[in-house]
């Protein structure tokens, strides 16, 4: 008797340590979002200047993952980068870049943000030099975490130092390579980005973007006001606490960039550096086409317009219904705004989604899913994912 009751107890105890296991494992190969969101600074010295970096790093890789990634030596897809939009901290779209880390094959988004460039040389002021200071960031962000950027080739020999070094690969870290997903401002950012870094960037995205209307610094900012005021009016059911981070995150955001670049000034003798918040704003004026950013190597490009958006209206794309576009009007939008993509076989995907300027805020799982679908950067099928 003795020695059955040994065999029951060893079976119950086998089977009480392999439930532990498989619940475990389980834990072990599901993603998640840490539950703080961190945004970290970094000291930038670009052209001449000092300037602020801030970043929110997304990684939702399992325990799993991880190893997998160790083993292929590379992430199991691109790093997504989310630029943010005008004056937006990296936090203040949390959800709608969690969503796309939680979503996607890698599991890993970069939100970089830094104050407007306006150093000695010209030429590498306003969003040309985020260009450089992004990039910048990027690599930095990916080496902490053990990766490395596959095909990087610098704009230039202008030189970045973060927390007073310049960016260090380890030629054995796993490698990836880059999508770009931009918001508002970050639409145009992101497409620049693109133009500028064609042998790392795979694919674009860009929700509520600028760049598709020819403005006056005024002209914008007026219609930012009146969208900003119309959003401020419409009640959010469980979103009003993001519109508000988010519209707080954009008044800090310029505000800051403007005071921290007097002490810049009176530094440096340029009472001019004092105008880079109005350089960022002339910047998200710009018409974008294939004459001045033309994209003729990425895989995909999605191009989301938010139906109720008052400041990036849709209406410029020249679709008549935005809730049945005519495919003569999606192809002449192409045509206009993407002639070289077309030519070269990109995926391109327009779509009008229900929301307002705000849409990546209060709509951020339906704008994440048509993302990530035109990128073809879903973790799974789509059936898994509903």
């Amino acid at each position: 008797m003795i020695y059955w009751e040994i065999c029951v107890i060893k079976c119950i105890a086998l089977s009480i340590l392999g439930i532990v296991l498989m619940v475990t494992g389980l834990e072990a190969s599901q993603r998640h979002v840490p539950d703080k969101i961190l945004t970290r600074k970094v000291a930038i010295h670009f052209n001449g200047e000092k300037i602020n970096g801030y970043y929110v790093l997304t990684d939702t890789r399992s325990e799993q993952e991880l190893d997998a990634d160790e083993i292929r030596g590379s992430l199991n897809g691109p790093a997504i980068v989310f630029f943010s939009g005008h004056g937006q901290r990296p936090a203040d779209a949390h959800k709608f870049s969690s969503e796309l880390a939680l979503k996607s094959r890698s599991g890993f988004v970069i939100v970089p943000v830094c104050d407007t460039p306006y150093g000695s040389d010209p030429n590498w002021r306003g969003d040309r030099g985020k260009e450089v200071v992004l990039m910048a960031m990027i690599r930095y962000i990916l080496a902490q975490s053990g990766i490395r950027l596959e095909g990087y080739a610098s704009l230039d020999d202008i030189s970045v130092k973060i927390q007073g070094f310049e960016i260090s690969e380890c030629p054995d870290s796993i490698s990836t390579q880059l999508v770009a997903v931009g918001w508002s401002h970050g639409g145009i950012l992101a497409r620049r980005f693109c133009c500028a870094y064609p042998d790392v960037t795979l694919g674009l995205a860009q929700v509520c973007p600028a760049g598709y209307e020819r403005w006056s610094e005024v002209g914008l900012l007026l219609n930012f006001l009146g969208e900003s005021l119309r959003i401020s009016k419409i009640g959010f059911t469980g979103y009003t606490g993001d519109v508000l981070r988010s519209g707080w995150g954009l008044t800090k955001g310029i505000v800051g960039d403007f005071v921290r670049s007097i002490p810049s000034a009176l530094v440096h003798l340029q009472p001019g550096k004092c105008s880079r918040v109005c350089k960022d704003i002339q910047d998200c004026t710009l018409y974008c086409d294939d004459q001045n950013f033309p994209l003729l190597r990425l895989r995909n490009i999605v191009v989301v317009f938010a139906r109720d958006d008052t400041c990036m209206d849709p209406a410029q794309s020249g679709v008549a219904d935005l809730f049945q576009p005519l495919p003569a009007e999606v192809n002449a939008f192409w045509h206009k705004y993407f002639p070289g993509a077309l030519q070269t076989g990109t995926r391109c995907t327009l779509q009008f989604l229900p929301g307002t300027h705000a849409a990546p805020v209060t709509h951020n799982k339906q704008y994440a899913h048509i993302v990530l679908k035109g990128l073809d950067l879903f973790a799974m099928s789509e059936e898994k994912m509903r």
